[in-house]
């Protein structure tokens, strides 16, 4: 698996989501397991399910989407990631979105970090708000996936395949 070959040759922290519950790769290697990290106080990292007051907060909303799921499936459709369904809603996607992107933000503004990157409502995007860099890595489920390649002097939103392509994994 190309994760463990990376935490191999570097540090990977796998900062847990709404949806690994407990989940561990077969042959982990060297990844680290976390709720969250920092990064000597420039950037906090955190999955992004803790930052959204919508979702956990209004059960019959997941029991709708589960239902609607159940229903396709019994009707012959293909599974699809609720995500997927939350993207069809264009008006409640982005306010889904901008939900969890101002309360991280808020987050990292009372932790006093600079910046923070996280993923949960696969939407890639980096930007800046109220003094503070926002970075959301989007979802490894959906293709492309995104990686925030973080050095000494840098941080950059890049694709996976981008950053497995380089000899280094560097520009």
């Amino acid at each position: 698996m190309q994760l463990v070959q990376e935490a191999a040759r570097r540090s990977v922290i796998w900062v847990w989501g709404n949806h690994d519950d407990g989940y561990r790769l077969p042959e982990s290697g060297c990844v680290v397991y976390a709720p969250f990290h920092t990064l000597a106080g420039q950037l906090y990292v955190a999955h992004g399910y803790v930052f959204d007051g919508v979702m956990p907060r209004h059960r019959w909303f997941i029991r709708g989407f589960r239902l609607l799921h159940s229903v396709r499936l019994r009707l012959g459709a293909r599974p699809v990631h609720v995500a997927q369904y939350a993207k069809k809603w264009l008006r409640l996607y982005r306010f889904l979105c901008r939900n969890v992107r101002q309360n991280a933000i808020e987050s990292a503004k009372a932790h006093g970090f600079p910046a923070i990157t996280c993923g949960h409502v696969h939407f890639a995007e980096d930007t800046v708000s109220d003094g503070v860099r926002y970075i959301n890595t989007g979802a490894w489920t959906e293709p492309p996936a995104y990686v925030l390649d973080v050095d000494s002097d840098r941080m950059a939103l890049r694709t996976a395949a981008e950053l497995l392509a380089t000899p280094d994994g560097r520009r």
